[in-house]
């Protein structure tokens, strides 16, 4: 999947994952994993388009879960939602999909 995004004016200085440094208002392109990578707090910074690719999967930590690493490489908790590209969502197991998430929609934009 590719996005394009917006930065929210009047944040400065957001460092995205494509390591590259932004001002307010300014218009960038994430790849899926890029975009995969944000943070909630990173996401709320910015206003995404999906431009189309591949299709990805929005899952969400199920209850009492602290700590999970997932293919994305960031920690997470119970009740975040975070959105894997297919190749990441397809390294996790049936049998863990079912243990560590609650919720996983199949998704082809944000």
């Amino acid at each position: 999947m590719t996005y394009t995004a917006t930065l929210n004016s009047p944040d400065h200085n957001v460092v995205l994952p494509n390591g590259t440094r932004y001002q307010g208002s300014a218009a960038v392109v994430l790849s899926d994993d890029e975009y995969a990578q944000l943070s909630p707090r990173a996401s709320s910074l910015l206003t995404a388009v999906y431009l189309g690719g591949d299709v990805g999967f929005r899952v969400t930590v199920a209850a009492g879960i602290t700590q999970l690493v997932l293919p994305d490489g960031l920690r997470h908790k119970s009740g975040d939602v975070v959105t894997l590209s297919d190749s990441q969502y397809s390294t996790i197991s049936p049998a863990a999909v079912s243990a560590l998430f609650s919720s996983v929609v199949q998704v082809e934009g944000p």
